[in-house]
């Protein structure tokens, strides 16, 4: 599901906006109402999209994006590299077949 900092932060904005909307009137109050409604829109076809896998894939696949299932030895050098991260070290990228590193070299 969606990362809980994004969401606390897009609540907020969409709060701060429904604010701004109270003080405002006339055309401005209805542009501001109207983009409300579009955002909680895309964050709903989001939450659509996140729950059904194929459809995830079939939106990434469209995009220009590859989609495939990972290697053992991406699977192994990803968890090599995350506890390496979170020691405070770094792998060689060259070296190393997770996705993260293949994306930096």
């Amino acid at each position: 599901m969606f990362n809980m900092e994004i969401n606390y932060e897009s609540r907020e904005m969409k709060d701060d906006l429904s604010l701004l909307a109270w003080e405002l009137e006339g055309r401005e109050k209805e542009l501001i109402n109207n983009t409300l409604r579009y955002i909680e829109e895309l964050e709903n076809e989001l939450v659509e999209i996140s729950n059904d896998k194929d459809k995830a894939k079939n939106l990434l696949g469209n995009n220009g994006y590859l989609v495939i299932k990972p290697t053992k030895c991406q699977i192994a050098d990803s968890e090599l590299c995350e506890r390496m991260s979170e020691q405070g070290d770094d792998m060689d990228c060259f070296d190393c077949s997770c996705s993260c590193c293949l994306f930096q070299v």
